[in-house]
């Protein structure tokens, strides 16, 4: 999905989800690695979420908001 958007050249927003599930330590690790496997190019954004804590909902609303 992420190639077919880039392709289209739409701006991107990943949504890492169960945010919550994971401890601090390795959210930083899982974070890494997400970043450099997709390997994201400027302008493209990344945000975790999580639906138990709202942790990065706020974030993810204004995106919406700023893109429509």
């Amino acid at each position: 999905m992420y190639n077919f958007l880039k392709y289209y050249e739409l701006p991107v927003t990943i949504v890492a989800t169960k945010a919550d599930k994971v401890s601090n330590n390795l959210h930083l690790k899982q974070r890494k690695l997400i970043l450099d496997t997709l390997d994201l190019v400027l302008g493209d954004e990344f945000v975790t979420f999580s639906s138990i804590t709202k942790a990065g909902r706020d974030e993810i609303l204004e995106k919406i908001a700023r893109t429509i």
